[in-house]
């Protein structure tokens, strides 16, 4: 079953990436405006790659000491490229969003019931929680690296969200006339 492509939504989420991109709206207000509620794949898929982009903690634009680097100002140039085009997304289901978060917290969580443990109940009570964090360590980065491992395994992931090279070159050379601008932006 192929998703339809959601053209509209594709191009309100093009021209929300470049305005992230350049600095014109904040984190905020990129995604207040985002197309959710889509279908077509590539709109969540684009949203969880950018989220690790940026911190959600705060509002801020991509400036100062939250500007891309060149690589990612690139990223997200190649990001609105995809949007514009009407190529599938092809890419199995991923989020972007890795267990590390949750993981620390886990982690920093089992610390602490160890120390107390320890303080407690002496360091024969603080073992068992420290064999149990390890474990969830080792778990936790066990399926992070299996999900990139499928996932690199795909396609090309220098090129993602296309999903092979000669995707990525097609769609620089027949650029949509809105997307030329993109050439001369720093």
């Amino acid at each position: 079953m192929t998703v339809p492509i959601d053209r509209p939504a594709r191009d309100l989420a093009a021209n929300l990436i470049r305005r992230f991109r350049d600095g014109e709206i904040s984190n905020d207000q990129f995604e207040d405006q985002w197309p959710n509620g889509s279908e077509d794949p590539a709109l969540s898929a684009l949203k969880g790659m950018i989220r690790q982009f940026y911190d959600d903690r705060y509002e801020h634009t991509l400036t100062w000491r939250h500007a891309l680097k060149p690589e990612g100002h690139e990223a997200f140039s190649r990001f609105a490229l995809f949007a514009d085009n009407d190529l599938p997304y092809q890419w199995p289901p991923h989020d972007f969003i890795g267990a590390g978060g949750l993981g620390c917290f886990v982690i920093t969580v089992g610390i602490l019931a160890a120390l107390i443990a320890f303080f407690k109940f002496g360091w024969m009570a603080a073992v068992p929680v420290v064999i149990l964090l390890l474990w969830l360590d080792w778990r936790i980065h066990a399926r992070n690296d299996r999900a990139q491992r499928t996932l690199e395994a795909a396609g090309d992931f220098t090129v993602w969200p296309f999903i092979q090279t000669t995707d990525y070159e097609i769609a620089q050379k027949s650029k949509r006339p809105e997307t030329i601008n993109d050439q001369l932006r720093p």
